[in-house]
């Protein structure tokens, strides 16, 4: 741990933007780009900002502190609608509210000169980066593929690669009593991961919980063409994933209804059942 970094609080950058990942995954993350060299850094998955402000402040901590972070989300619903409170979800644009958020964030941190945000599908905005660029923090939706197309000729040799949520696992998400999303992204992401690995286009440092730290190889020099490369292997792998019981975890929307009726049939189940026949979910018991 550098003397700068003991004064950078990233317990308070995971709070302050309900981050995902551990501070020691974020400050992972500073350590990474305050070693970075010439070129803006690019991240796929700004998400609410928490590792925008790592990479903003390991841009400021290294020899080229005038650099930036260009940063691309596509403000999927999933990641912010949980925060509405409001009875119709569907009715009301939550998108200009969740970019404030994030930029509030980010400005809590003194870090909105060291970042550019663009918000909308990347493959669409791509343009926007001229590159070289001396960085990739990839969080976004698991296609990495496609990211790896879009910014991997622009990437100097020897650049940090970050790719999070890189476990070969499924999970199953539970929101609501008759809905659950199933997420292969950390799969999809292990599995092309392993890929760009064993096809020599990436190095693994280290892995710090499920985030990957590596770097583009020094010996990639020459630009490489990824509409020739085969990923329908890799996207087939993904077909049947095997869910452990114990990855069935209650979603953030219906969560707390949830939680309540669990805990209400474990310790009570005569007023359990009770409710449930007032509601008509179950016939009263016959006289007889």
């Amino acid at each position: 741990m550098t003397e700068q970094s003991k004064t950078i609080n990233f317990s308070q950058v995971k709070d302050k933007c309900a981050g995902m990942l551990e501070p020691e995954v974020y400050e992972s993350i500073y350590h990474a780009m305050s070693h970075s060299d010439d070129g803006d850094i690019v991240e796929v998955g700004t998400a609410r900002g928490a590792a925008t402000i790592a990479l903003a402040f390991g841009i400021a901590a290294s020899a080229r502190p005038e650099r930036r972070v260009i940063s691309f989300d596509r403000l999927d619903p999933q990641n912010y609608i949980e925060d509405a409170n409001v009875v119709d979800r569907t009715t009301i644009d939550l998108s200009a509210i969740f970019i404030q958020q994030i930029r509030d964030n980010i400005a809590a941190f003194e870090m909105q000169d060291k970042v550019v945000l663009h918000f909308g599908a990347v493959e669409n905005l791509h343009s926007t980066v001229d590159g070289p660029i001396s960085g990739l923090l990839l969080d976004a939706d698991g296609a990495i593929d496609r990211d790896f197309k879009l910014f991997y000729n622009m990437l100097r040799p020897g650049s940090p690669v970050i790719i999070d949520d890189f476990d070969d696992s499924a999970h199953l998400w539970r929101w609501s009593n008759n809905q659950i999303r199933v997420d292969l992204k950390h799969r999809l992401t292990h599995q092309l991961g392993r890929f760009f690995i064993d096809q020599g286009l990436l190095e693994q440092s280290h892995i710090v919980r499920n985030t990957f730290f590596g770097q583009k190889p020094h010996a990639v020099a020459q630009p490489v063409d990824f509409n020739a490369m085969d990923f329908i292997p890799v996207y087939r792998s993904i077909l049947f994933s095997n869910v452990e019981r114990s990855e069935v975890p209650i979603g953030p929307v219906y969560g707390t209804r949830a939680v309540a009726v669990q805990t209400l049939q474990t310790r009570t189940p005569g007023l359990y059942k009770a409710l449930r026949r007032i509601m008509g979910r179950t016939p009263a018991p016959s006289a007889g």
